[in-house]
């Protein structure tokens, strides 16, 4: 009975030392979303999800079409890119990455498949020619003497490029009709020749206009000049520039002051997109906020641009800007100006000074020439003499008038500044051209742009500016 319990009890310690205390080693999770990006004709780039949070690293094979796959780098753990150069053109390249960890693998995530372009110079100087919320002209030139045609890619917003439209041989340009307001569209080119695919030309992109209603304002008979303030240009970046594109190509006017103009690239990318108008930008203003023009190519013969007041930042935080033109064989002159903002006494003495000067200036080197003064003059002309910064040119009548002096009598749905409402965009003419102003085509309004927008003044507000434009229609010449 003792030799049984005896064997019982080693068989039981026999059986205890065959259990395992250590618990089986985990799985490395597998990485995901492996995306091969071409860059060039030499290098694609590999971007992957890392899964795991115990691997030593990860093992990147490369394949060519009918190829197997060899190892081609490991990289460190949490490494989740990877950049492969030194490929050869015009070459089709499938990637997979697995994690590892002592000796243990994970199962392989599969690339998408690139095809690298031909060694061979691309289509180049990809840019807009013409831009609406109804159609976009691209153009590109042509580097090739021996392709079969050219591929145009498109995509919309953060979307993928997708074919577009392939062109035959030697065409440089392409209109897109198929397209809708307010959105972002981005293009490239590349030819196609007989042995592959060239790289892509420069990517460019674009946000469409808005649809606006029948607003309108200049006439092929009249000079139209419209004082803009487009608060700390650009607003909303791109946004504020395709609705800018829309609103002046419907105005249609010849000359355009504009105030707060902070960024010269966005300011010539505006210039680019307008078919038929050509600018300059002054680069003086405090906090960069500066003076510029737009005017009408072939209408407006621009024969000086300069700035005034230089070193009198007193007045003059912002140098007034002259552009001095002629329109229908007539000399004119036209300033632009911003004055000083805000309230209080000594701002309105800032201002005050400003008006002086401004009088001095044209009385003494503009006399008897037909001058237009222009911009957000930030304060009221309709106030009475004690308060009124511009009783200087009000007090003579014989000499100058505010075009714009019935607005700023008038119900205060027609001002400027309808935030805090206020008129204070004005334009000032002296009597050169009086008689001109009474003609019967002639016109000054507040152009209630957001009146044509879907969402309004907010819709405005938020996309150009807490300003609207005053425009004066007048004839002048022939």
């Amino acid at each position: 009975m003792k030799n049984i319990s005896l064997l019982f009890l080693v068989v039981l310690v026999l059986l205890s030392c065959g259990e395992s205390t250590t618990s089986p080693k985990p799985a490395i999770e597998q990485p995901t979303g492996l995306n091969a990006v071409l860059v060039s004709s030499t290098e694609i780039q590999l971007i992957w999800l890392d899964n795991s949070a115990t691997e030593t690293g990860f093992i990147i094979e490369r394949k060519k079409t009918g190829e197997n796959y060899l190892t081609i780098a490991t990289v460190e753990a949490d490494i989740t890119n990877f950049s492969d150069n030194y490929l050869e053109p015009n070459t089709e390249y499938t990637y997979r990455v697995a994690a590892y960890r002592n000796g243990d693998q994970s199962d392989w995530d599969y690339s998408n498949s690139v095809l690298t372009p031909l060694d061979i110079l691309a289509p180049s100087n990809l840019k807009f020619d013409y831009l609406s919320n109804e159609r976009i002209d691209i153009s590109w030139t042509d580097n090739t003497d021996n392709e079969s045609g050219f591929r145009v890619q498109r995509k919309t917003g953060t979307a993928e490029f997708t074919e577009l439209v392939f062109l035959t041989a030697d065409i440089e340009e392409y209109s897109d009709l198929d397209i809708d307001p307010i959105t972002i569209y981005a293009y490239r080119v590349s030819a196609q020749l007989e042995e592959g695919q060239t790289d892509w030309s420069n990517e460019i992109e674009v946000i469409t206009p808005p649809e606006l209603g029948e607003i309108e304002f200049g006439m092929d008979e009249t000079l139209e000049i419209m004082t803009w303030n487009v608060q700390n240009f650009p607003k909303n970046d791109l946004i504020t520039v395709s609705y800018m594109v829309e609103i002046i190509q419907n105005l249609d006017i010849d000359i355009i002051a504009l105030q707060e103009i902070e960024s010269y690239s966005y300011f010539t990318e505006l210039l680019d997109y307008l078919e038929g108008w050509d600018g300059y930008k002054a680069n003086s203003a405090s906090y960069n906020i500066d003076l510029a023009y737009i005017y009408k190519v072939g209408v407006i013969e621009v024969e000086n641009i300069y700035e005034i007041y230089t070193d009198d930042w007193y007045a003059f935080p912002r140098s007034p800007l002259v552009m001095e033109f002629s329109y229908n064989n007539e000399s004119l002159v036209v300033i632009n100006n911003h004055f000083k903002a805000s309230g209080g006494t000594e701002n309105e003495y800032r201002r005050r000074q400003a008006s002086l000067k401004l009088e001095e200036y044209i009385s003494e080197n503009l006399d008897d020439v037909k001058v237009i003064v222009a911009g957000d003059l930030n304060d009221e002309i309709q106030e009475p003499e004690e308060d009124n910064v511009f009783w200087n040119f009000i007090e003579q009548p014989e000499l100058y008038q505010f075009a714009d002096m019935e607005i700023a009598l008038g119900t205060h749905y027609n001002w400027s500044y309808p935030t805090w409402p206020s008129h204070l965009d004005h334009i000032l003419i002296t009597n050169e051209l009086f008689n001109e102003f009474e003609a019967a085509l002639s016109a000054v309004q507040t152009l209630k742009i957001d009146d044509y927008l879907i969402n309004g003044w907010s819709e405005y507000d938020n996309n150009v500016s807490d300003h609207r434009p005053v425009a004066l229609r007048i004839s002048v010449g022939e």
